[in-house]
């Protein structure tokens, strides 16, 4: 059971893949004097969604592939490499989508304190990357079972506790430009561990009870569990998040809040749950929504390059187009780029799936080309 795959976080995955784009799209496009009123705060709620899903996911695939239960220890440690590398072409994909230079040349004559400062950023992905490590740290130090359920709640808990003292604290401006984003929004850096880390740990979490479940035969049971804890977080928490930040302005920056984080894990949960609910029976997804959800990182680095880089034209997608476009042209502009984004990624899992070698010596190429390209011109 340690490899296996379940539906309904597939459907989440590839859901949060295709919102990911509209997001992404909508915020580089859309004209200015739309930004505003009930349908933009709506719309605002919604996208602050996506990131917590991937998050969550990013946990529960994890550990449910490491899972105690699903591997010896022994069986485990032959297989670090593999895990190790996994982590590391995640953190490193989130580096060089942040270049500020594509040559050792170019950096040194370029780059300046703002580039170093772009470069160091934290984005999601390292924030994949980070997180997937100290999962794994746990993994190896604790034991399974009630104790490393316990280690990755405490990890969770602290995250989300710790962000609101910690970035009031403005430590980061007394640590390295490289470590500081991992703690708070220092510079470019939109997602810090604290406390983003919280809904990895939530993930992993729900990967542990989803096995101990799954075992006894009561995925029904857990089905609902979820949904109760899911509306009890959700609701209350967007009533209350409102009524604090909006009507008595107690909030200024509503992100380290511990409400902040329940709000929004309460509204994932309610996914997971209906996710659970619709996947039951079935054996497959639909290709459109299973092929994001198997080559999201893919689907993540070629539609920001297609949305921010120059075409053959000379200009990028947002050059043309933004930001002076309506809800309906955003749309079509995402819809687009996930259809011509589909075909690479569909290409490249078929021919991982027909030849496994072939993909890790292909990365390896693309990275070594790309690094003998850097130090030489």
């Amino acid at each position: 059971m340690g490899r296996e795959r379940v539906l309904a976080m597939d459907l989440l995955r590839g859901l949060a893949v295709a919102a990911m784009i509209g997001v992404h799209t909508v915020n580089a496009l859309l004209d200015p004097a739309l930004r505003q009123g009930v349908l933009s705060a709506v719309v605002h709620f919604a996208s602050g969604l996506v990131a917590p899903a991937f998050l969550l996911v990013a946990g529960f695939t994890f550990l449910l592939g490491n899972a105690p239960e699903g591997t010896g220890r022994r069986t485990f440690r032959s297989r670090l490499p593999r895990v190790l590398g996994r982590i590391g072409l995640i953190w490193l994909v989130g580096y060089l989508l942040h270049l500020p230079a594509y040559t050792l040349g170019d950096w040194r004559v370029r780059v300046g304190a703002s580039g170093w400062q772009e470069f160091l950023g934290v984005d999601v992905l390292h924030c994949i990357g980070a997180s997937l490590l100290m999962l794994l740290v746990l993994r190896l130090v604790v034991p399974g079972g009630r104790a490393l359920l316990g280690a990755v709640v405490l990890a969770g808990s602290l995250a989300v506790l710790l962000a609101g003292p910690v970035w009031q604290a403005d430590l980061a401006t007394r640590l390295p430009l490289w470590l500081s984003g991992y703690l708070a929004p220092f510079g470019t850096t939109l997602f810090p561990l604290l406390p983003w880390f919280g809904f990895v740990a939530a993930g992993a979490v729900l990967s542990l009870l989803w096995t101990r479940t799954r075992a006894a035969g009561e995925e029904e049971r857990f089905q609902r569990a979820l949904l109760r804890t899911g509306l009890a977080l959700a609701l209350p928490g967007l009533a209350l998040l409102v009524l604090v930040r909006d009507h008595l302005h107690l909030l200024v920056d509503e992100r380290p809040a511990p409400l902040f984080f329940l709000c929004r894990l309460g509204f994932v949960l309610l996914f997971v749950a209906a996710g659970l609910r619709a996947c039951r029976g079935r054996a497959v997804l639909a290709p459109l929504i299973a092929w994001p959800a198997r080559e999201s990182l893919l689907f993540y680095v070629l539609h920001l390059k297609l949305l921010y880089h120059p075409l053959p034209g000379g200009r990028s997608l947002v050059e043309l187009f933004g930001p002076h476009l309506g809800y309906p042209g955003c749309l079509a502009v995402a819809g687009a780029l996930f259809l011509v984004t589909l075909v690479p990624a569909v290409l490249w899992h078929r021919l991982k799936s027909l030849h496994p070698l072939v993909g890790p010596r292909l990365v390896q190429a693309f990275l070594g080309l790309g690094l003998v390209v850097f130090l030489c011109y």
